[in-house]
């Protein structure tokens, strides 16, 4: 029947031109939904007992942004991490910076100096069934101690 490629081409782009031209003619599909939960469609709307779910669209959902031009080729660094950009290094920034660090962790450390004191309070006080719990919170406050703040 058809003779050529181009033939085939001509009949593809007559079909999807009229194919708008016959979607509107078709009546809109509602979707209903009966009392006991069955799914039906329908080119009219919903019967008596039953409830209707939705009206099907005949468009597409989701619109499809045209494609962009891809003339220009790709990076070679594509896909890859950037690196970070050079900026003029400051010492003064980097001092206050690094003396920020050092007052945090000083901090830190007499926080847990003061938890370890609590801890050996709690312990010369507490109840022989008690003591387990409490040195064993005191070790591992003095484990933190050791690991951050001791002197190395």
């Amino acid at each position: 029947m058809f003779r050529a490629p181009r033939d085939r081409v001509i009949l593809s782009a007559l079909l999807l031109a009229a194919a708008p031209a016959f979607a509107a003619d078709e009546p809109t599909i509602y979707r209903c939904e009966s009392a006991r939960g069955v799914i039906s469609y329908s080119d009219s709307p919903c019967p008596a007992g039953s409830r209707a779910a939705r009206t099907v669209e005949r468009e597409p959902a989701v619109e499809v942004p045209p494609a962009t031009d891809k003339s220009e080729p790709a990076k070679p660094s594509a896909g890859k991490i950037a690196p970070a950009k050079k900026d003029a290094f400051d010492p003064w920034l980097e001092n206050q910076r690094l003396n920020e660090q050092i007052a945090q962790q000083r901090r830190a450390c007499a926080e847990l100096e003061r938890s370890i004191a609590f801890h050996r309070r709690d312990l010369d006080a507490a109840a022989p069934g008690h003591a387990a719990s409490i040195e064993l919170e005191l070790r591992r406050a003095q484990d933190d101690y050791q690991l951050h703040c001791a002197q190395r």
